[in-house]
């Protein structure tokens, strides 16, 4: 697996889980061009590892030398609106969709079938609650980070 079909895989799993979504990016945009909510997967950290407190049973369990480990960042946004009525649904919207991707990845490590092995620990950071694009895109965000995993059998 490449970073960047982790990358996808990751981004494939998170528009396929919450159908809502209206545009999605496999990179950090510096605006916004697609309508909320939307998502941004981007990879935050790669490498090669003998072990990983996230994928311990792989390493304990399994005869494996390594692992190729990546982290990718996922940041979700709905519209905000300018009222606390739109505010508030903005925020509802996302912890549903928080719900949904702790469900899922929950029910399938392999998200879907898309990568080997994805850690099941995810967490979701809700702060700051507003965030404003330069091109005057304005939402409420949160931020999460999947880690996919993909063992390697022979380190030569």
């Amino acid at each position: 697996m490449t970073n960047e079909q982790a990358v996808q895989a990751v981004l494939a799993w998170v528009t396929a889980t919450l159908p809502a979504l209206e545009g999605s990016y496999d990179y950090s945009p510096p605006g916004k061009t697609q309508a909320l909510p939307d998502v941004i997967a981007d990879l935050v950290h790669e490498g090669i590892v003998r072990t990983d407190e996230d994928f311990t049973v792989l390493t304990r369990v399994q005869q494996i030398e390594a692992l190729r480990v990546f982290t990718v960042g996922v940041s979700i946004m709905a519209e905000a609106g300018e009222t606390d009525v739109t505010a508030h649904a903005a925020t509802v919207q996302l912890r549903g969709f928080a719900q949904a991707l702790l469900d899922a990845v929950l029910a399938d490590h392999t998200l879907g079938g898309r990568v080997p092995f994805a850690a099941p620990f995810m967490s979701f950071d809700y702060a700051p609650p507003f965030v404003e694009y330069e091109d005057g895109t304005r939402g409420r965000e949160i931020r999460a980070e999947v880690k996919v995993a993909e063992p390697l059998h022979r380190v030569d």
